[in-house]
């Protein structure tokens, strides 16, 4: 008993450093670098900024989602992403960039879900 609840501990401890080292270390983005037809590469990349902005990884977040404005822009999640790239670099106080890619998303979705928004968050941005 206590053998098997040992072999059981040990692959959840693998199986959650293997996952984890493969979303901190990029292993799984430059994977999908290299094989960008990937089924769903978008949602997984979107996914994955999602997950690194949850934790307050902005850097890391911010790779994820410029990658699916990059790779995938005519992606459903491209409109997302880019507003996540923005309000990342607003998080990390870097205030001109955040402006650029703000301003960078009106360009591209004049019309989008966020769009009232950035355009508040760009004359906000504008004053500092």
């Amino acid at each position: 008993m206590r053998r098997g609840f040992l072999l059981f501990a040990l692959c959840v401890t693998g199986l959650f450093y293997g996952w984890n080292r493969a979303i901190t270390r990029d292993g799984l983005a430059r994977y999908l670098d290299a094989h960008p037809k990937t089924f769903k590469a978008d949602a997984l990349l979107s996914s994955l900024g999602s997950y690194h902005e949850l934790f307050s990884h902005h850097g890391q977040a911010i790779s994820m989602y410029e990658r699916v404005v990059r790779n995938y822009p005519k992606s459903p999640r491209a409109e997302a992403c880019q507003f996540g790239v923005a309000s990342n670099f607003e998080r990390l106080k870097n205030f001109d960039r955040a402006r650029q890619e703000y301003e960078k998303y009106i360009e591209e979705y004049p019309e989008g879900r966020y769009a009232a928004s950035v355009k508040k968050n760009i004359e906000i941005l504008k004053g500092l």
